[in-house]
């Protein structure tokens, strides 16, 4: 069983890409059989799916920050960005 030599904190990444069909295909033997052996490992993919349909399932509604909500906060930090980098600039000149 290879599933030793991996990071066993990450014991619920591996059920969560096993229900999306993203696991690593490396593993994906051994994920199987502890499904097959396992009943609390069941029970945690039987969750994990419950809880992505759930969330399928909900109305998000609309976005909460519109597009051009987005842009103007990009160009805003953008900008302050540039304006402490040249502030930066200016007193490491004025330094030498």
């Amino acid at each position: 069983m290879r599933l030793n030599s991996l990071n066993e904190s990450n014991v619920d990444g591996w059920w969560v890409d096993f229900i999306e069909a993203e696991l690593d295909p490396s593993i994906l033997e051994d994920v199987r059989w502890l499904l097959k052996h396992s009943p609390s490992d069941r029970e945690t993919v039987r969750e994990f799916q419950e809880l992505r349909q759930a969330l399928a399932d909900c109305d998000w509604g609309e976005p909460y920050w519109r597009e051009e909500d987005w842009k103007r906060l990009h160009d805003k930090i953008v900008l302050n960005v540039w304006k402490t980098a040249d502030s930066a600039e200016s007193q490491s000149s004025a330094q030498v």
